[in-house]
């Protein structure tokens, strides 16, 4: 069974609907799988709100350790940290992009989006690498429980959106701002899908050990929903993936992982182990 015929085996399960996109950026092999489905992101759509932020840091004009004060205004519910938080904390620009990134913070996210211009910031900068299928609709919303609006894209364009990291010149993005991007993704803490069943752990390098394998993602998920996305380089080589679905039995739940999780796994075998 070839790999294209293994990613469709794992996804079809018996509920919900899924989609996939995955590319050898050293050989070009591409794995799809309704790849062109838009889709809603949940919180791996904030890779999207990180790239312009890096983007506008490298070309001066943001300062990343200007501060932004945090108000009552800016609750939100979701995950994260800084919604339990008194008002009166002051991060820096880039720890809300820390905090929106490895624990995924709706709080921090919506400040940044904010910063960085909105939505249509985004999106423009989205369509100039590129980027077709992808967009950030409106900053994190619940209007009722199970239902958040934010963004949508379709697994082909938020793997891509990884590829630029890689493919800088390609694209045209800077390439400090691709550095800025992968050393916050690097810390990602959500490892529970993609990255699953890799060895991989970033807290290593702080204690003098080096996974061969790198991997820079970004996970998202609420009650029917689950995304991941990401880059993976492995000594000289790496590939971008995506899978996304939307529909699932009993909310987000951890089987959904598992088969995102097997995904990673089957490309890791193909690609990394090479």
């Amino acid at each position: 069974m070839n790999l294209q015929a293994e990613i469709e085996n794992i996804l079809e399960p018996p509920a919900g609907t899924w989609g996939a996109y995955a590319r050898n950026l050293n050989t070009s092999e591409i794995v799809a799988f309704n790849a062109d489905r838009p889709m809603p992101t949940a919180s791996a759509g904030k890779q999207f709100v990180l790239m312009r932020y890096a983007e506008l840091c490298a070309e001066g004009k943001l300062d990343p350790t200007s501060r932004v004060e945090l108000s009552d205004e800016d609750h939100v519910r979701g995950s994260g940290v800084t919604r339990y938080l008194m008002p009166g904390l002051n991060p820096t620009l880039e720890d809300h992009a820390y905090l929106m990134i490895i624990v995924s913070d709706n709080v921090a996210t919506n400040v940044l989006l904010r910063i960085v211009g909105g939505p249509d910031s985004v999106n423009a900068m989205l369509l100039r690498l590129g980027i077709d299928g992808a967009r950030i609709d409106c900053p994190i919303t619940f209007h009722q429980y199970g239902t958040l609006d934010f963004a949508t894209s379709t697994p082909r364009a938020l793997a891509e959106s990884f590829a630029v990291l890689q493919e800088v010149q390609q694209h045209g993005f800077p390439a400090e701002a691709a550095k800025r991007c992968m050393r916050i993704l690097f810390r990602q803490q959500h490892t529970e899908s993609l990255p699953r069943q890799l060895p991989n752990l970033h807290h290593a390098v702080d204690f003098g050990f080096d996974f061969p394998l790198k991997v820079y993602n970004k996970t998202g998920g609420y009650p029917g929903v689950e995304t991941d996305g990401g880059l993976f380089t492995m000594h000289d080589h790496a590939w971008v993936a995506a899978v996304m679905g939307e529909g699932l039995e009993g909310g987000a739940l951890d089987a959904a992982c598992v088969v995102i999780g097997a995904v990673g796994r089957k490309l890791y075998e193909a690609w990394g182990e090479q």
